[in-house]
């Protein structure tokens, strides 16, 4: 008998924190199994579980007291079990009693060190695997729980800071038949594993970055060859602009990689950027699809040819927890090479990823996105000092970006002349233009980040009647609930200023 092609299915914090979404979780894994697919269940820990974690930690490696954060961690997990019908497995009292002689240990010798955050913050997914695994099973699907640092392995470099390297690291996604081998002997039905974590070369534990569930989930799929890739999350796909901040943002029913990827680095949360180079690699299809609407298609990412005759601004993304580092050079006898040379090495002797670099004969510019990257304080003054030696350094902690990805961006300035303009009154920093023509980018003061990305999207987007797009946020959630939009159109409506007829 021949292995079932495998399905690798990504579920968030959000989707796992409920037991009606768990029940959503079970049926979506029936299908798979009932179409001949084997599913293997990739989680996240529960919503704010990992915020709690980070938060407790941090109290402990300070000396102070721990104790409120971990009994919110120990309660949120009692909550699901109770609303599973369940006592709290064994397996999750271990790791609770685990975290909390830990966090006494770190409290007690104020350990701050990255190796004993990785294995406080590991806890979250592997408390949340342990318990959907058991109630799963109490409804007759026996998937089995695997540990995810015997699946993924982080890469070794002696270069990177130690925050990097046990918060942020890197995994190789190459083919593995011989994983694929192990995954069909040992879990023919499919099954549950953990987001976010790996193992290192010495059996550490190490984090693949906050996000990080998307890229597990990804390089999992790579390695045993997965059919397909599905990030189930708590929207039906990736949209036209944050449909949380603007209502009329519109589904993006098909996505190429690489726009996708510009579309997450340039701050659409609902993926992760470094999941899409796994699937990219090996033309593996990824879906975006939402764990409490199953029915929705949502967004298909896929190699496309995409069209070159005609602008299209197809997603605006925002930002607004960059750092700008400016170095202006001091020596104007230095060649520019030179210049990027030292600015570089000030930046990779402290293992700092760059987001992005523009250059001048006499200036570079530098953007950090610190969500991305574990980036110490202590490591962007080593930096500026480095800096110093040979230019005059300028930071700006707070710096906004608001992105526009489509085709052919330079054809469309023409439309955003007017909001430009409004942009350069309050402090425009820098307007990147790709390339590629795929996309241009605006440095802004965090404070204005928002305002401009709605007068761009209505612009832009909502002016422009585009076929390929799918239903706004606002019809998905009357879809989902009428009577509720319903009520709120009608507040909306007698709040709304009275208008006098002609």
């Amino acid at each position: 008998m021949s292995a079932k092609p495998w399905i690798v299915l990504k579920f968030g914090g959000t989707s796992v924190s409920s037991r009606s979404n768990w029940k959503n979780i079970l049926q979506i894994t029936q299908t798979h199994l009932e179409n001949g697919y084997s599913p293997l269940v990739v989680c996240s820990a529960l919503a704010g579980v990992s915020n709690l974690l980070d938060k407790a930690f941090g109290l402990a490696s300070a000396g102070r007291d721990f104790q409120p954060a971990y009994q919110k961690i120990q309660s949120e997990h009692q909550r699901l079990a109770k609303d599973m019908g369940l006592s709290l497995p064994a397996s999750v009292q271990r790791e609770l009693q685990e975290l909390h002689e830990l966090l006494s240990q770190v409290q007690t010798q104020q350990l701050n060190h990255p190796r004993y955050k990785a294995v406080v913050m590991s806890k979250g997914e592997l408390m949340s695997t342990l318990l959907g695994q058991a109630w799963i099973e109490s409804q007759s699907l026996p998937l089995v729980w695997l540990d995810a640092r015997e699946l993924l392995h982080s890469e070794e470099d002696e270069q990177l800071s130690a925050a990097r390297h046990y918060l942020t690291a890197h995994c190789p996604h190459h083919y593995d038949a011989q994983l694929s081998q192990f995954l069909n002997q040992r879990a023919p039905l499919g099954a549950i594993t953990q987001g976010f974590i790996a193992r290192n070369s010495a059996g550490d534990t190490v984090l693949l970055g906050r996000g990080g569930s998307d890229t597990s989930a990804a390089c999992l799929a790579a390695r045993i060859g997965a059919l397909e890739l599905e990030i189930w999350t708590d929207v039906p796909g990736m949209y036209t602009a944050n449909p949380r901040l603007i209502p009329e943002a519109r589904l993006i029913q098909t996505l190429d990689y690489d726009e996708a990827e510009i579309m997450a680095y340039r701050g659409a949360k609902v993926l992760h950027p470094r999941s899409l180079a796994p699937v990219r690699d090996y033309l593996i299809p990824m879906r975006i699809r939402c764990t409490t609407a199953p029915s929705h298609t949502g967004t298909l990412i896929t190699r496309q040819n995409l069209p070159d005759e005609a602008a299209q601004v197809r997603a605006i993304s925002s930002r607004s927890s960059l750092c700008l580092i400016s170095a202006q050079k001091d020596d104007h006898t230095m060649e520019t090479f030179d210049f990027l040379g030292h600015v570089s090495e000030a930046f990779k002797s402290q293992g700092i990823a760059i987001s992005s670099l523009t250059t001048s004969s006499e200036q570079i510019s530098v953007t950090l996105d610190t969500t991305l990257s574990a980036v110490e304080g202590s490591s962007l003054e080593a930096v500026l000092k480095s800096l110093k030696r040979f230019s005059r350094p300028r930071m700006l902690p707070q710096v906004g970006s608001i992105s526009l990805t489509g085709h052919r961006i330079g054809s469309a300035f023409h439309q955003i002349g007017i909001i430009l303009e409004e942009a350069c009154q309050n402090d425009l920093r820098q307007l990147l233009h790709s390339s590629d023509n795929r996309d241009m980018t605006l440095l802004v003061d965090c404070e204005d980040t928002h305002q401009l990305v709605v007068s761009l999207h209505a612009q832009l987007i909502e002016s422009d009647d585009q076929t390929d797009f799918g239903p706004t946020w606002a019809e998905f959630k009357q879809s989902q609930n009428p009577s509720v939009h319903h009520l709120e159109q009608r507040r909306n409506e007698k709040n709304s200023p009275l208008k006098v007829a002609s």
